[in-house]
């Protein structure tokens, strides 16, 4: 009974702090966005950034593409916040990544250089 009560309450809080939205898949089954990001799990993440508003946060904890992607991801309105930017950047020189420019023309649509 005190188990079953806790749980409501938290279904009480969960229903007027959490919303819900709905994105757009493509053909592959990839959250579509207006700019190019490869991995399809972060696809989806900004999709359903992108459909708030405002825009929440992404958090982010060691996942390197979102500082390979962070010029278009700022350009499309969201942040993301690192919560190992010193971890992040270790990673990114030891697997010898380069930062990788994301251009967004209206002309061609997402060039990746």
């Amino acid at each position: 009974m005190l188990t079953r009560l806790k749980l409501g309450n938290f279904k009480s809080w969960r229903d007027k702090r959490l919303i819900e939205v709905e994105i757009e898949y493509d053909e592959n089954d990839c959250a579509t966005l207006p700019f190019y990001m490869q991995d399809e799990d972060d696809r989806k993440f900004a999709a359903v950034a992108l459909k708030v508003d405002p825009h929440p946060p992404i958090i982010d904890a060691t996942d390197t593409d979102w500082e390979l992607h962070n010029a278009v991801v700022i350009q499309a309105g969201l942040t993301v916040q690192e919560l190992c930017p010193t971890y992040i950047q270790k990673l990114i020189a030891e697997k010898g990544k380069s930062h990788r420019k994301i251009i967004i023309s209206p002309t061609i649509r997402n060039t990746l250089i």
